[in-house]
């Protein structure tokens, strides 16, 4: 199926939006991100509008953006990760648990080029957000990239390059649900 989609993007470019959430989901698929109690889902509204994975108790586990071909986009991602976490710490309260820091895996395309991302949402910046005040400590987001000339998913080596960056990024998706 991924081929299937990469093709109908090159083919339909007016497609791209709905495709790409396709897309992510075959690559989530077979890369075994659905095992278990996760779910790949597309356009869970939490707030703001989001992409990712989710469980069965519908905690949000990672975060994706279909496009970050300008800065603003990075920007809306960390407001989805804040969004998320609040989400997560919201259904855990219900639950009768404690409220909690959580690192928020997520991914972003610009074009083909996939880049990853660990947020951390401490809970004292989700209740800075919500309450309009600056936190105190500074938070710390990490960001790796898929780097090669060839630059897309199109080109069979840049894509089997950026399927290892989706197995480890995998790996970060499952110890985040392992806490």
């Amino acid at each position: 199926m991924f081929l299937k989609y990469l093709r109908m993007l090159r083919a339909h470019p007016g497609t791209r939006r709905s495709v790409l959430g396709s897309l992510f989901n075959s690559i989530f698929h077979m890369l075994r991100f659905d095992s278990g109690h996760r779910i790949p889902v597309n356009r869970r509204t939490v707030q703001l509008i989001v992409c990712g994975v989710i469980d069965h108790d519908f905690f949000i586990h990672l975060i994706v953006e279909e496009d970050y071909s300008h800065n603003f986009k990075e920007v809306e991602l960390v407001a989805k990760a804040i969004a998320a976490a609040q989400a997560n710490n919201a259904a855990r309260w219900n639950q009768g648990l404690p409220r909690k820091d959580m690192l928020i895996p997520a991914m972003m395309m610009n074009g083909m080029q996939p880049a990853f991302y660990r947020i951390p949402v401490s809970l004292e910046l989700a209740d800075g957000v919500m309450g309009g005040n600056y936190p105190a400590h500074e938070t710390i987001i990490q960001r790796c990239t898929t780097y090669s000339e060839k630059k897309n998913l199109y080109d069979p080596e840049f894509r089997k390059l950026a399927f290892k960056h989706f197995l480890l990024f995998r790996d970060v998706v499952n110890s985040v649900m392992d806490h």
